[in-house]
Formats: C-alpha cells, sequence, structure tokens
C-alpha cells in the first residue's frame, strides 16, 4: 500500500494559491509532469521531502527567467520499496508562450531535468517513466479601464484595454470597434505576445451615450474562442454643446450721455463648472466709442454661475457682440464645450433730463439772527422739479454763502415725486447767490440746474403802515402783534410761566406758555437743553390759531451734582417760526432727600426690638408716609406720628421710628425695606435696606435624672444656658414630691433655690436629704430676659437607700466637656473594632481599664517590629507610641507623638484627636472617611467649625463631638450613618448632624454603619442600618434611619440612659438601673438568646438586684468614644 505525502513549495515572490487536485491556480497556462523512478537504496518519504525542497529552488534558478513560471508545486510523493512516485506542476501568467519552453523541458529524455534530478537525488535511481499533461490555452479575460464623462468634438483622456495573460508565442489579438459615430485611435486595437496591455483615445462629433460593439479579428494566429468579455463594457457619454447666456438690463431704464450702465449678467450652465473650466467671454462693441468693463471675462471659477459687466458711452445707438475662445496664456484650454454666441443686444444712449427752479422773492429781516437756527430774513418756500425721476437716486444740496436752507439737500427716488420745496433764511442783509450741487448714483443723468440770486434787505418798512392782521403776515419780515393791535417789522414774544425748583428726577407740575400773537398757519417748538432736563412733550407742534401750551420739565442731576442751574431754550421752526422771539428759560435742580435708618441690636423671637430710627436730611413741603414692608412672622409698629403702619413726617419733622414685633417662630436674618409714598415722595432717595435678625428663644438645659444616697449630698450638677442673657435672668427652683405631687419634706432640699445669670451660662446645684423618694425641680424663670427664654422642662433624682444596689453607679458630671466612664459589653468578637475583651468576671467595673498614655511615647522603633496589625495597634492601645498598619508594615507617625490625646481605628483608615482639640486622619479614602481628599498623608480635616472633644469611627464614617455638645460627621453613607439630610452615599465634607432644638450630645458611639448619641437629658437617639434591628426601632427593621431616631424611655423603663457602646452590627446601653442590648446576636454578642433583635432587653446574666452592686459582664473598649 502506498502512503501519500503532499508537500508544496512556492517559487519567487508569488504565492501558491493552496491547489485542489492539480494545485494550480485555475485559469492559468500550465503542464502538468507525472515521474515514476526506481531506485537501489530504498528511499524514504523525509528523504524525498528534504531533497524536493532543495531541487525547486534549484530547479527555479536554472529555469526561472526562461520558462517563466509562476508557480512549481510538487505533489503526491509516494514511495513503495525502491518505488517512487511523485507529480510536478508547472503554471504562468506571462503568456502562453512559456508553455512551450516547459512542454519541451518536461517532455525531453535527455536534457537539464534530467540530468538536476540525477544530481539532486543520487545515481541511485532509474527514470521509470514520465507522462505530461497540458493546459495551454485557458479562457482569457477582455477588460476595460472606465471611460466616463467626455464631450462633443474633443479627445478623450487615454484609456487601456488589458488582458489576463498575453497571446501564445508570436501570436497576436486584434480587437475593432464597429461604431460608426466614434473614431478610435489607435485602431484595431491590437496586443501582441507577450503584451498584455494596449493604450487609446476616442473622438465623437455627436452627442449620446455610445455602447461600443466588438469583434475580435478571425485571422489571428491565436485562437480568438478563449478571449471572454468578463469585466463591464463601459458606455462613452458624450455631452452636447451648451449656450453661454449674456442678459441686458432692463430696457425700462434708460442710459444717459456718458454713465455707467446697469450690469449685463453671463451666465456659465452648470453642466460644464469643472474643475477643468477655462476660457474668456469677449464682448465686442460697435461703434468703438463705447467703453465696455471689462472687455473680457475670464471664466475659471467651477462654483460661480455669473458674471457680469457695463457699459459706458456718449449719446447714440450701440451693438455688442460675443464670442467665446480660450484664454491667451493657456491657448490649449478646452472651449469647445460651448457654442459661440449668435445673439446681439443694442444699447441706447440718450441726452441728459432737466432740472428746473424759479426765481427768488426778495426777503427782509424780521430780527437779528440771535443762534444758527433762529432770526434773520426767511424767503418764501421755492420749488425744485425734476423732468424725470431718477434710475436709482440724485441729491441736490443747496449751497448759498451767508444763508442757511432748509432742507440742506433734496434726495429723489425712482418711486418719489418728481418735485420737492426749499426756503432759505438769510442770516445778514446782501445779495445772496444761490446753487445747486447734484451727487448720487443718477446725477450724471441730469444737467446742473442754472444758479439764482436772493436779495436780503433790512427791516421792511412797509410793516407798520399795515392795518390788519392778514396784510400784515403777507408782507415779507412783519408780524401783527394781537396784545397791541398792531404790525411790526420784527418778532414778537413767548411767555413762560417762572419754573419752580425741581428735585433730582422730579417733574415739575403743568407749565404754561402764551402766544402774544395766535399761530397764523403753523408752529413747532422743540425745548433744547444740553443736560439733565427732560421735556413732556420733548416738541410740540401748534395749528393756526394756537394762543398757549402747556409742558412740563424734569430734572436729573449728575454724579456728585449739587445744586444746579440749568438753561433750555425754545426752538422754533414751521410757517410762523420768524414770527416770534427765541426764548430762554432757567431751571433749578436740587438733590433728593437722603434718609437712613439706624438698626437697633438682634432681638429675640416672640418680644419686641428697640426703635428703628429714619433721618432725613430734611423735612418735606407736604406730608410723607414712610411704610416697612411686611415680613413673616414680623410685625412693624410706629412711634409717634403715623398713619397705620406707616411713619408720618412733615414740614415740622425730618425724624420718625418703629420697632418690629416678633410674632412667630421665625429665627434669623430679615430684611427691613422701606417704601415712600406722599406728594412728595418722588423728592426722597431710596432708603438702603437694612437688615437684623431675630434670636432664638433661649434654652435653660436643666441636668438629667440623678441620684444620692440618703442623709448624703448629691454631686454638683450643672444648669446651664443657651445663650447669655441680654439682662440678669432669675431662676427659681422648688421641689415636688412625685408621690403626693406637694411640696417635698422640709429635709430634702436642692440649693441654691434661685440662680442668677448676670453675663453668664452656668450655674449649679446640689441637692440634699433623707427622705426617700422620687422628686422633682420645677424651674421658674423671671426678669427683664424671661421672655427670651423657653419654659423649662423639670428634671428629677432619687433618694435611695444606702444598701440598694445597681448595675452600676454612673454619677453624671455636667457639662460640655466629654469624660472617660465604663462601657457595658456582652459577648465576644464585636467585628471589625480591635480592642474588646473576651468575656469576663471584674470584681470591680473600672478595673480592666487600660488609661491611654498617647504622649509617653516609648520609642519610634516598637512600631516596625511589630508582625501584624493587630499587634501594630496594640501598641497604640497599651504602650502610647503612636503606630499605623500600611502596606503591611506597623509605620511610626512621628507627627502624632506626644500630640494626640485620643484615636480611633476604622476600616483601612485611623483618626487622631490632638491636644488642641484638632482632628487629623491617615488612610483609605474610598468613602471619603478622611474628611479630605489625600490618601494616606496625615492631614488635618478642614472646616471643623469648634474644637472636638472625642470622636468614635465605624467601618467607613466619623463621628466627631464638639466641645459644645454638637456633632460632626463625614464620610460613608449608603445607610445613613451619617444622620444627614442630604441624599449622598458619602460625603468627604464635615456635616452637622441636626437635633431637635436644645439637645446638647454627651456620648456617641460609631458601629459598622449605624450610630448613637447619647443626650445630656439621658435621651438616646439611634441612626444607620437597621438591618439587624441595631437601631432598637421596629419601624425600620431591616431597612435603615437616614436621621436621628429618638429611643422613648418607655424602651428602657423609664430610666436615664448614660452610656452605649456599637458593635458592628449590635448596641448596647447602659442606663442608671441597668444594661440593654440588641441587633446581631450571631455569635452571642446580646448576651441573651435570639437572633435578630430589634426589641431592646437586659442580658440574661445581668441581676440588677440590691445583693449584687457590680456587673457578672463587663469588658472595656479601649480608644472609643468617652461619655
Amino acid at each position: 500500500v502506498m502512503m501519500a505525502v503532499s508537500t508544496v513549495l512556492v517559487m519567487g515572490s508569488f504565492a501558491s494559491v493552496g491547489a485542489q487536485g492539480l494545485g494550480i491556480t485555475n485559469g492559468y497556462p500550465y503542464a502538468l509532469c507525472f515521474v515514476n523512478m526506481e531506485n537501489t537504496a530504498p528511499f524514504t518519504i523525509d528523504f524525498v521531502k528534504e531533497k524536493v525542497a532543495i531541487w525547486i529552488p534549484a530547479y527555479d534558478t536554472r529555469f526561472g527567467s526562461l520558462n517563466g513560471a509562476s508557480e512549481v508545486i510538487v505533489e503526491d510523493v509516494a514511495i513503495t520499496g525502491v518505488q517512487v512516485e511523485f507529480k510536478l506542476s508547472a503554471a504562468t501568467r506571462f503568456g502562453n508562450g512559456y508553455i512551450d519552453q516547459m512542454l519541451q523541458t518536461l517532455t525531453s529524455g535527455s536534457n537539464a531535468f534530467d540530468t538536476h534530478l540525477n544530481n539532486i537525488l543520487g545515481t541511485n535511481y532509474t527514470l521509470t517513466s514520465r507522462t505530461v499533461v497540458e493546459n495551454a490555452s485557458p479562457d482569457v479575460a477582455i477588460s476595460f479601464t472606465e471611460f466616463g464623462r467626455e464631450y462633443i468634438n474633443s479627445w478623450t483622456k487615454t484609456m487601456t484595454m488589458q488582458v489576463d495573460f498575453s497571446p501564445k508565442r508570436n501570436t497576436k489579438l486584434v480587437v475593432t470597434f464597429t461604431n460608426p459615430d466614434v473614431t478610435v485611435s489607435p485602431h484595431p486595437l491590437v496586443i501582441t505576445w507577450p503584451e498584455r496591455t494596449v493604450t487609446f483615445r476616442m473622438f465623437s462629433s455627436i452627442a449620446g451615450n455610445k455602447i461600443f460593439l466588438r469583434n475580435i479579428d478571425a485571422s489571428s494566429t491565436d485562437t480568438t474562442s478563449r478571449y471572454q468579455f468578463y469585466v463591464y463594457i463601459p458606455t462613452l457619454l458624450v455631452n452636447s454643446l451648451e449656450n453661454i447666456l449674456v442678459t441686458p438690463p432692463s430696457s425700462t431704464i434708460p442710459n444717459y450721455n456718458n454713465t455707467k450702465s446697469n450690469p449685463f449678467i453671463v451666465t456659465v450652465p452648470s453642466t460644464y463648472r469643472d474643475a477643468t473650466l477655462n476660457l474668456v467671454v469677449s464682448i465686442h462693441a460697435y461703434p468703438n466709442t463705447m467703453i465696455v468693463s471689462p472687455s473680457n471675462l475670464s471664466i475659471t471659477k467651477r462654483n460661480v454661475q455669473t458674471f457680469s459687466f457695463t457699459v459706458t458711452a456718449p449719446i447714440g445707438t450701440y451693438t455688442l457682440n460675443y464670442t467665446i475662445a480660450p484664454p491667451w496664456n493657456a491657448p490649449s484650454a478646452n472651449n469647445n464645450y460651448f457654442n459661440q454666441p449668435s445673439y446681439q443686444h443694442t444699447v441706447v444712449y440718450r441726452a441728459p433730463l432737466n432740472i428746473t427752479t424759479q426765481s427768488i422773492e426778495d426777503g427782509y429781516m424780521a430780527h437779528l439772527p440771535v443762534t444758527n437756527d433762529y432770526g434773520g430774513a426767511y424767503s418764501r418756500e421755492n420749488i425744485i422739479h425734476l423732468e424725470k425721476l431718477p434710475k436709482v437716486a440724485l441729491t441736490i444740496t443747496i449751497v448759498a454763502p451767508g444763508c442757511q436752507s432748509s432742507p440742506l439737500s433734496i434726495t429723489f427716488f425712482p418711486v418719489s415725486r418728481p418735485y420737492a420745496y426749499f426756503s432759505l433764511r438769510g442770516l445778514y442783509p446782501g445779495l445772496k447767490n444761490v446753487q445747486f450741487v447734484l451727487s448720487g448714483l443718477s446725477a450724471a443723468d441730469y444737467d446742473t440746474p442754472a444758479p439764482r440770486t436772493w436779495m436780503v434787505h433790512g427791516r421792511n418798512p412797509i410793516c407798520y403802515t399795515l392795518t390788519t392782521s392778514p396784510s400784515c403776515f403777507q408782507a415779507l419780515g412783519c408780524a401783527w402783534n394781537e396784545f397791541r393791535g398792531f404790525c411790526v417789522n420784527t418778532t414778537v414774544p413767548l411767555l413762560i410761566d417762572s419754573i419752580p425748583t425741581l428735585f433730582d428726577q422730579e417733574s415739575s407740575s403743568l407749565l404754561n406758555v402764551t402766544l402774544v400773537t395766535p399761530v397764523r398757519t403753523s408752529l413747532t417748538v422743540t425745548f433744547v437743553a444740553v443736560s439733565r432736563l427732560v421735556f413732556n412733550p420733548s416738541m410740540i407742534t401748534l395749528p393756526a390759531g394756537t394762543t398757549n401750551f402747556t409742558f412740563k420739565v424734569t430734572g436729573y442731576l449728575q454724579d456728585r451734582d449739587g445744586i444746579v442751574q440749568e438753561s433750555f431754550y425754545l426752538r422754533l421752526s414751521g410757517v410762523d417760526a420768524n414770527t416770534y422771539d427765541q426764548t430762554v428759560a432757567i431751571a433749578t435742580i436740587r438733590p433728593k432727600i437722603i434718609c437712613t435708618v439706624a438698626i437697633p441690636a438682634p432681638f429675640y423671637v416672640n418680644t419686641e426690638s428697640e426703635n428703628f430710627v429714619i433721618s432725613c436730611d430734611g423735612p418735606p413741603e407736604e406730608e410723607v408716609y414712610f411704610t416697612p414692608v411686611p415680613k413673616k412672622g414680623i410685625t412693624f409698629v410706629p412711634v409717634g406720628m403715623s398713619v397705620g403702619s406707616a411713619v408720618k413726617m412733615d414740614s415740622t419733622t425730618s425724624t420718625g421710628s418703629f420697632f418690629a414685633v416678633s410674632v412667630l417662630q421665625v429665627i434669623g436674618s430679615f430684611d427691613v425695606k422701606l417704601t415712600i409714598s406722599g406728594k412728595n415722595a418722588a423728592r426722597y432717595e431710596a432708603v438702603p435696606i437694612v437688615q437684623t435678625r431675630t434670636l432664638p428663644s433661649a434654652a435653660v438645659n436643666v441636668p438629667p435624672r440623678f441620684h444620692f444616697d440618703e442623709y448624703a449630698t448629691s454631686e454638683e450638677v450643672h444648669v446651664d444656658l443657651s445663650a447669655i442673657p441680654p439682662y440678669p435672668l432669675y431662676l427659681n427652683l422648688s421641689v415636688i414630691d412625685n408621690k403626693t405631687k406637694l411640696p417635698a419634706p422640709a429635709d430634702v432640699q436642692v440649693y441654691p433655690t434661685q440662680l442668677i445669670y448676670n453675663g453668664s451660662m452656668r450655674s449649679t446645684i446640689y441637692a440634699t436629704g433623707y427622705t426617700l423618694g422620687n422628686y422633682t425641680i420645677i424651674y421658674n424663670v423671671s426678669g427683664q430676659s424671661a421672655d427670651n427664654y423657653l419654659t423649662p422642662n423639670t428634671s428629677s433624682f432619687e433618694i435611695r437607700d444606702r444598701a440598694d444596689g445597681n448595675a452600676f453607679t454612673y454619677r453624671l458630671r455636667l457639662g460640655y466637656q466629654s469624660k472617660t466612664a465604663c462601657r457595658v459589653s456582652v459577648g465576644m468578637n464585636s467585628q471589625v473594632f480591635y480592642g474588646q475583651d473576651e468575656v469576663a468576671i471584674s470584681d470591680n467595673f473600672c478595673d480592666t481599664m487600660i488609661p491611654l498614655a498617647l504622649e509617653n511615647s516609648t520609642g519610634a522603633t516598637l512600631c516596625p517590629a511589630q508582625p501584624s496589625e493587630y499587634r501594630c495597634r496594640e501598641i497604640l492601645a497599651t504602650t502610647g507610641t503612636v503606630c499605623y498598619w500600611y502596606k503591611n508594615t506597623c509605620n511610626y507617625i512621628e507627627e502624632m507623638q506626644g500630640v494626640a490625646r485620643e484615636f480611633a481605628y476604622g476600616s483601612s483608615f485611623i483618626a487622631f484627636v490632638t491636644q488642641n482639640s484638632t482632628v487629623y486622619t491617615l488612610g483609605a479614602n474610598i468613602l471619603g472617611q478622611l474628611g479630605h481628599s489625600i490618601e494616606y498623608n496625615l492631614t488635618m480635616v478642614p472646616d471643623i467649625p469648634e474644637p472636638i472633644a472625642s470622636i468614635s469611627v465605624g467601618s467607613g464614617h466619623v463621628l466627631a463631638l464638639a466641645d459644645s455638645g454638637a456633632l460632626y460627621t463625614w464620610g460613608g453613607n449608603s445607610m445613613g450613618q451619617l444622620g444627614i439630610t442630604a441624599n449622598v452615599l458619602q460625603s468627604v465634607t464635615v456635616r452637622l448632624v441636626e437635633f431637635p432644638f436644645g439637645e446638647l450630645i454627651t456620648c456617641v458611639s460609631a458601629g459598622g454603619e449605624h450610630s448613637g448619641a447619647v443626650t445630656t437629658r439621658g435621651e438616646l437617639y439611634m441612626w444607620g442600618s437597621n438591618e439587624y434591628g441595631q437601631l432598637g426601632q421596629q419601624s425600620t427593621f431591616r431597612t435603615k434611619a437616614t436621621t436621628p431616631v429618638i429611643a422613648t424611655r418607655e424602651t428602657f423603663h423609664n430610666e436615664v440612659v448614660v452610656s452605649l457602646q456599637l458593635g458592628e452590627s449590635h448596641t448596647m446601653v447602659a442606663t442608671d438601673l441597668s444594661a440593654y442590648t440588641f441587633g446581631n446576636n450571631n455569635q452571642g454578642q446580646l448576651g441573651r438568646p435570639g437572633w435578630d433583635e430589634w426589641q431592646p432587653a437586659q442580658t440574661l446574666l445581668w441581676y440588677p438586684t440590691k445583693y449584687i452592686d457590680r456587673p457578672t459582664y463587663a469588658s472595656y473598649l479601649q480608644g472609643k468614644t468617652k461619655c
């Protein structure tokens, strides 16, 4: 059995196409040789592969350039004993002629093939047989390049015809085109061996689509049937010639002697506006006295469709002809796309148009000129008339030295009237020359009018001889004085009322102007002032018969103006302007009255303020009223002269006052704005807005419940105010027996019985007595500041039997400074936090406490020596050396040594409180728990507004208790553990936790994702995750509380909460009598049966009896919040 092994080797730079069967690329000429041989020594397959690999390159070297083989493949090697068979394939892309050479090589018995094979395989073989198969004439594809779009009467660009491989040796391929509309050069197209391409061009004198028919010359020595048009046969698109259009201007617009015409528009069809566009349109004018601009239009811009030219000529008729040619600097440019224009245009140029004017009647001086626009002699109206309206625009300017023309110039348009009027004003007597100057786009279409003269005389002597008003006004320079009843040769006066003093931005009352002589035709009066005065109306036109008119004037001062006198005059125009005197008047303007408001000190809610005092720099002429704008929760009450809620001022006073009353619990700053009303209100500047504020009603912070033994005296407890009273405050104390509701027995006393606060916020009291029981202290506030304070709550205390035992004795020291106290803890493994001991029995509840002595370092060498994070933390807790675990190393924090007085660990971070009550953090910051943006670098937390007494840290958040009893927080907030109202998942910014008014915090603790706080009144607030019931609330069980929620006293049997400690997901609370736990109990943390317990309950091994005076199970959690 023979085993076939296929080996493919590629010659030269040609890639083999993974042949199937023969292995040679289909469609190409090839030769195939089957070789059988026998050798004396057996061949192995590997030996044949090795020898073939050597032989094929050598074969290609020997015959490569001669035989033109593009693929040489040896495959199907089979060896059976000494019998060897294999197949040799050769193909070419370069022409059928090479196949002849390869066939001769493969079929020759005694040639280089055998010799070379012998050299490679050795002499130990005998060539048994050699069979040759050929395929020398496969189908051949003929293809053309795209023809594209061409143009009539133009040769196309060079095109290419190509065959896949050349004809056979000594043969040729001939292709002829049979379309009679197309000329092909060269023709026919001939490809001879060994070529594969031929180039040609085409020309057509007829437009349209030319699909080329082809025919292959049958007399060719090659086999014509093997040639196939395998590709798309291109279509030649021949475009017709287009026309360039010249559009003359409208024939309705005439041309006048030597004026420029409107544009002639030359339009180029869009078909030929491409990158090859380059031609010149020449314009020829007959006769040649016409000037064409430009006379040659160069057209090369492919994106521009229209071009233009204009003509200018003297009077006559002209003809325009057009030709299209290539540019002089590009004579070979193709302009054969366009027909030569066969049309022409006729242009007519006419004589100029006439402008007529009339002679000007003599004038007489009525009044010597006072200003540039008043006085002198006035002519009658004179007409200017055009023979025909202009094509575009014509302006005629009247120039007359010693005169003023009204108007100075007249402009005519194609749609206006062909006539207009003007009048002259002579400034002095004498002969005046009047000339007319033409301008505008149509000025050249008209002849300039001849000049005119105007004689101006002195006063008209005939005026005094005229006895009637009509005859008087008919004469130039005369005016009829109606008051005196005779004709004068001068102007008559205008009489204006006296103008009172104006305040800034104040309008006068109506002022009257009397005309001595009624208006005969029309008169326009315009009020003119340099500045500061505004008139209403600013201009008024008086009809015939008018004898008076009214106006108002308003004064406006400029910056830093004092009292100003501003002059103005009445500019007269119209037919009767030369009848009246020009009138000049003066107005006096003074600044507005300025008022200020003196504000009292801030005042408390539900009280009255001191007086607000209004002071103005002058009294009003008539009454004015100052009304405070109402505010929510604030009422304003006037003092003295008033109308309703407004403070009244009259001509006798420039001051007034009012006060504010707080009627609601609206606390904070508010604006006080006054509105001014009354007849003189406009004379006042707006009163500046002032601001004051209401203070919250201060609280009396009474002590929480306390107790002492019979016949003993209690420790002093604080009774504090939340704000210093403005005046002395008295607090009177009395004691009530809770059982009888009557005053306490005489032996039960609280000292002192009256507390006096004068510039202070703190007092202390103590109690004594021997009658056992529970008592309530009642506080009564008195004094001038009593209204500023809320009614105090009561506080209570208990007098106990000396033998009575407690869970642990906790005597609360009130005030805002925190102190160390013991915690209650039951069970093991309060997760996340270090420092909690295992369950142990302690004879003395606080004996196990190990004080922190962070200021007494034992040396920085202790830190690097610690092998674990737990030991690193323990060194900080037990020796006071400030160490921090980072990157698997215990690092010494020198900056905090001797500076920190308290620390707390979270998850991968630590927080310190320094001796000066600032907070520093260090470590990871993924939740913003550092309170700043600098990871792993000891940095002070910014923006904490007050000193910090103590801190507590959860897994990713921080609680910071201030000396004042305020609580600040930052870090992760996914479960609401920050206790803030903002809906954020985390906060790197320090935020204040809001508690009910008057509550001050004395103890805080942070769990994994929950938080808690105890107030000075013994109340407990919890917030954050309640997944395991660790908030002690049923309403949010399995969810969360995002703001502090109070745990009612009933929850703890009406006992006062004095301390708390939070584990990862459980809570421990100490009251003054017992201890309670709630939350996660998966490791016995609660010290009682159960799993997730939201209901606070006492531990099983806690015995609050009179015979046990210490807890059975207790531990101390070091480094946590101090209470």
